[in-house]
């Protein structure tokens, strides 16, 4: 699920680069349990 989802930010940042440096919070649901996560995104050039 978790894999998934880390597919799906990429997308965005991809599709939409003014995301970077954004604060993108996504839920993940692991083993049943929704999750919140924060991802800090960066460039990495």
């Amino acid at each position: 699920m978790f894999e998934r989802a880390s597919r799906s930010v990429v997308s965005i940042v991809n599709g939409a680069g003014r995301l970077i440096g954004d604060l993108v919070t996504i839920e993940v649901e692991r083993e049943g349990t929704p999750r919140t996560v924060t991802l800090i995104l960066q460039s990495i050039d």
